[in-house]
């Protein structure tokens, strides 16, 4: 939204652009419609404009065209989040940075948290590039101090957390009998306990605030399991089943708690070995997801259209299970 404009009312808003009013202004030029960094039309010779745009906290200035020369300037604002604070974790690559990246086009301020440092400031410089508001956050959150930590510097940096993606994983595969305790305990930290703890964090604002939506990131591995990923799909199985419960405890503050359950994805993991060539042959629809279908689901889920939709697992996985 902008605010900080004496005089003009807010109108709406539709893609990407603004709908403003002033009773104030001549008549014939009592709508603004403001776009990003472009000149549109609004009836006639008249259209308006705002430059400036970079994110939330951007001072921008706005004006309207009444003719092919007269600029006359309406004032100076100062553009905030529309959306408010999302947090993605593991969003330095794959499905996560697809994560970050619709959510930030979508009007949410995102922080990327990430156990590498580079990869959660790449993903962060990407968003600020194509104009939102990003922070790269690196934290480990295979434990709880470094899980919590992170949700606290992205509070501190981008303020109250309104949406949580618990998004980060990692997929060892190989036979039953060699797993070891340590690791084990890994992916269980990771893939599990991580949506714990950054879970309690954010429910601190999201309590508080009596509204908040969380997904989190199950797998189609957490309701048919295969041979060679056992403790993953024990994690995941016990991400749809945190889903579930946390949505009947949380519903009364009106935080939605959802999960999807990708199938396979084309993230460079997966394209790493020829497993895909066959899983392919299962899949109805005859390809891979893309990333950023994940994403879109995700923002679903996040959105409010999905406001009585809690307790949900979002199969996306081109018809390979259908339950």
């Amino acid at each position: 939204m902008l605010k900080c404009f004496p005089n003009w009312y807010y109108l709406g808003k539709s893609n990407d652009t603004i709908f403003y009013e002033s009773p104030s202004y001549p008549k014939e030029v009592d709508l603004l419609r403001v776009s990003r960094g472009r000149r549109t039309e609004c009836g006639g010779p008249r259209s308006a404009f705002y430059h400036g745009f970079g994110g939330s906290g951007t001072v921008i200035t706005i004006g309207v065209f009444l003719g092919t020369n007269s600029l006359p300037i309406l004032g100076v604002g100062f553009l905030t989040s529309q959306k408010g604070h999302a947090v993605v974790t593991g969003g330095g690559s794959g499905i996560g940075r697809a994560i970050a990246r619709t959510l930030a086009g979508e009007g949410w301020s995102v922080s990327v948290l990430d156990l590498s440092e580079e990869r959660a400031q790449a993903v962060a410089d990407e968003i600020t590039r194509d104009g939102g508001t990003a922070r790269g956050v690196a934290c480990d959150l295979s434990t709880r101090d470094g899980a919590q930590g992170g949700v606290l510097k992205a509070r501190s940096a981008l303020g109250p957390v309104k949406a949580l993606v618990n998004n980060v994983g990692i997929y060892p595969s190989g036979p039953f009998v060699e797993i070891k305790d340590q690791d084990w305990d890994l992916v269980m930290n990771v893939c599990l306990k991580s949506f714990l703890w950054c879970s309690q964090e954010s429910l601190v604002d999201m309590m508080a605030q009596r509204s908040g939506k969380i997904v989190n990131m199950a797998s189609i591995d957490g309701k048919t399991p295969g041979p060679g990923n056992a403790a993953y799909s024990a994690a995941k199985a016990g991400v749809i089943s945190l889903t579930r419960s946390l949505a009947a405890e949380m519903a009364e503050f009106n935080i939605n708690v959802n999960a999807v359950a990708p199938g396979w994805v084309e993230t460079p993991n997966i394209l790493k070995s020829d497993r895909w060539k066959e899983a392919i042959k299962r899949i109805p629809i005859g390809r891979l997801a893309k990333p950023e279908e994940i994403a879109d689901a995700v923002s679903f889920l996040l959105s409010e259209k999905a406001v009585y939709i809690t307790g949900e697992v979002l199969n996306i996985n081109g018809g390979m299970l259908m339950d």
